[in-house]
This record gives C-alpha cells, structure tokens and sequence, in this order.
C-alpha cells in the first residue's frame, strides 16, 4: 500500500474527491460533519461501562470515550506525521496535518454504531434474532448469520454511509480515507467463526458495495472476497481505544466504587514515565486519579508512535501480526489491567444487574416491532389497525413509515437501525410505554444492587 492512495479524499457513490477549503483539509470536515450529526449527538446517552449520568457521577458515556479517543488519536497522528511523509518524499504533497485529521475524524466515528447499553445490547440483540429463527426464515442464509451475529462496527459504516445525514444517498459523505480508518475488522460476517460470540466484523451485505469502492479508493488490498488488509491508520485508532478504556475505564471504576483508589493507583502507576511519581503532593483523590491518568496516556501515546513508526514497513505491507499496545513495554501491565477490569469492572455485580436490565429493554421492543411488522405482512397495509400500529407510530415518533420496506430483510434492517440508534433513556421510555409492567421489574432488579460508590471518594 502507498500514503498517496491511503489518504484519499475521494467520496462515496460517484461524488468524486472533496472540495477544497483555503482553512481547513477534508478531513476536518469529515469531523465537522460527525460532530454536527444526530447520531453523534445520541451518543452521549448511550453506555460507555457504566450508565450515563449514573448516581450523578461523571462517568464515560459513548460521548464521551469517542470525543478521547479523538483527541488521543490526533496527538498519535501528529507525532508520526512528519516522519511518516519524509520517509516517503511527501512533504510537499501532503499537507502535515492529514494525517492527524484523519485519526481525529474516525476516532469521534468509530463507536457510533453501538446500540444502547453498551455490548450488552449486541449481545441481546444477537441472543434475540438467534432464537427465533422462524423470524429469519425467509432471509438468505448469508444475510439471515448478520441478525444473529450483530456488530456495531457493521451497524456504523452502514449508519456514515447510509442512513445519517440529510442527503438522498450516501449518509454523511466522509471521506474514503476516514472510513477506512474506522474500519478496524476490513471483512464481512461470513468470516467470523460462528453465528454469535465473537460478532467482530465490519460491515453488512447490504453495504458491501459501498465497502468495496471505499477499499479501492485507498488501495487496500484485497486479501479474499470481501476481506482486505487494514488500513495502516486503524493501528493508531485501534491504539488510541486501547489505551483510553484501559486507563479511564479504570479511573471510572474508582469513581463508582468497584475498585478502590488504592488498587486504581496501583494499576496505573506502572504505565507512567520513570521517575514520574510527583502525584504524591496531590491530596485530593480526584486529582491524584486524573493526574496518574494523564501522565498514563501520555507515556502510552508516545510508546505507540514510535512502536508504529518501527513497524511501519511491516504494517504497509499487511503483515503486521497483532496491536501496537501489545508491542509496548508495558504490554504485560495493560494485560494485567485487562484482566482486573474483566473481573471487577465489566463482571461487577452492579452492571450484571444494569445489562439485565438493558436486556429486558432490548427484548421488549424488538418482540413488540417484529410482532407489528409481521402483522404487515399478514393484512398487506402499511399500518396495521390496533396494537400493531400504535407500536410502529410509538417507536418511529414520526418517521415516513411507508419507507419501512415490504420484504423481511428490509424490514428486520429496519427494526435493527431503529432500535441501535436510540439512547439508554429512550429506549426504556419506549419500552416502559409498550409493557407497562416493565418499569416495575426494571425497579425490583435495580433495587437489589448495591449503591454505588460504596468507598465515596472523600473518604479515599
């Protein structure tokens, strides 16, 4: 692969390469449009580990982690920028802030797919369709495995390049080079090694298209059908999401009680520069938290520079085995954080009982959509009379529902977008409004959790 053809600006669908702006690349503009879009505004009401807005404490939402890992991703990109276009005699073509835009623009992107509740409503989503194979029946089988195998890295490149934005086609109009960043499993479902576990892959038969003529504006190579070589900047994205939730993820966990500030400090010390230990003035364990954190992410940005800088033979060719974190020094310690997490923060008594919840949640509205849109199908009319169509009214809010699609497929697609896009809160208003019972189960489980927050920071 060559950086003169992985840094295109070239769009989708025929639209050819972006305009040109006297102050600023198109690429910022690929930010400027995420930013601005609804789908990136939801984002803050969806569940990073924890729910937003949780007990009132300050903890990540989707919002919040996309808007890190942009800004990490940035600083990645600016420190190898300079050397990656002398290496290749590019300086005077490309402009130095490329490729910093780049990783900035897909980093606000790459999480926009994800349903409410985090990966717990992946999992529900996928639980759901991979039990009720009758639903699917009349779907091929190739598309039938993606309902119960949902991604959200899918769910994303089909929301940029499909259905966000207020443009007839082509979703947000980014260009191929962000896209691609963003693309971090480059193959379609079929190549995942079963119908639901691991789900990763990076986009739907119905964009496979749209995949493909992206690919061919970068020049990624295509390794088997529908399946290509990454893209060299996802390493830095990749990189950037990395280190943001093993570091934040952690400090989170402190906040709301499933670690202890000792065990925090314990876990983040090790990733700080050396000699770096004059958080120990800082009384206030906020500040000692966000201090250690700071400096983590810091020494781990510029680790992953230069690993990458060093591998960039390696990662141009496509033959890069693994991640830049894992060829870090410290990689031993962030596998250590990994595991910690695995056991206390994403396993933690408190958010079992909240993916329960979303659990209910999921399954309560897409029981109640696909119910109305096979009533469709039975009577032929675009609103069925009674229940049926007070839910379709109810959960569209609006929506031009003669757009729902007639054949199944469209129609599964359509409940699928549907329910991805909401927020945590709205998705349990919507449900709540279809089972009226279901704010009191929600209520009992809830109830049975511990507070959170048990060791309050002031008493750190």
């Amino acid at each position: 692969m060559d950086w003169v053809s992985l840094l295109s600006d070239r769009r989708l669908q025929g639209s050819g390469a972006s305009f040109t702006h006297e102050s600023r690349n198109p690429f910022e503009t690929d930010g400027d449009r995420i930013a601005f879009s609804m789908e990136w505004r939801r984002a803050s009401g969806k569940t990073q580990v924890h729910e937003p807005d949780m007990a009132g404490l300050p903890v990540r939402t989707r919002g919040t982690h996309s808007l890190e890992v942009s800004r990490v991703g940035r600083s990645l990109g600016q420190n190898v920028a300079g050397t990656i276009l002398a290496r290749h005699n590019l300086l005077d073509t490309v402009s130095l802030d490329a490729l910093p835009s780049i990783i900035s623009s897909a980093g606000l992107a790459h999480d926009l797919g994800n349903p409410p509740f985090g990966h717990a409503g992946e999992w529900a989503i996928a639980r759901f369709f991979s039990r009720n194979q009758e639903l699917l029946s009349k779907i091929p089988g190739r598309l039938r495995a993606e309902f119960a195998n949902i991604d959200g890295n899918a769910q994303g490149f089909r929301i940029l390049t499909k259905t966000a934005g207020w443009r007839k086609t082509g979703g947000l109009q980014l260009t191929s080079a962000t896209l691609a960043t963003m693309a971090k499993y480059p193959f379609s479902a079929e190549y995942c090694p079963k119908p639901w576990g691991k789900r990763k892959y990076g986009f739907y038969g119905s964009e496979s298209n749209l995949f493909a003529e992206m690919a061919a504006n970068v020049g990624l190579e295509e390794i088997l059908p529908l399946r290509w070589c990454r893209h060299p900047l996802v390493h830095l994205l990749e990189a950037a999401d990395d280190l943001c939730y093993s570091v934040v993820d952690t400090v989170d966990a402190a906040l709301v009680g499933d670690l202890s500030h000792i065990e925090a400090i314990e876990l983040l010390m090790p990733l700080l520069p050396d000699g770096e230990s004059s958080y120990r003035h800082l009384t206030d364990p906020m500040s000692r938290l966000e201090y250690l954190q700071s400096k983590a992410i810091g020494r781990l940005v510029k680790d992953s520079s230069e690993a990458f800088l060093d591998q960039e033979q390696s990662i141009l060719q496509g033959t890069f085995p693994g991640d830049i974190l894992m060829s870090l020094p410290v990689a031993s310690q962030l596998e250590l954080i990994g595991r910690v997490a695995n056991e206390k923060i994403y396993n933690s008594p408190n958010r079992k009982i909240r993916e329960e919840c979303g659990d209910e949640v999921i399954v309560t509205l897409l029981t109640a959509l696909c119910e109305a849109h096979m009533e469709r199908e039975r009577t032929g009319r675009p609103i069925p009379s009674g229940q049926a169509g007070d839910v379709l009214r109810l959960v569209y809010d609006g929506q031009e529902l003669h757009k729902l699609g007639d054949n199944r497929y469209q129609w599964v697609r359509s409940v699928i977008d549907r329910v991805m896009s909401m927020t945590d809160a709205q998705a349990t208003r919507i449900a709540t409004a279809i089972d009226p019972d279901l704010r009191n189960r929600l209520e009992l489980k809830i109830s049975n959790s511990r507070p959170v927050s048990s060791q309050p920071l002031s008493q750190f």
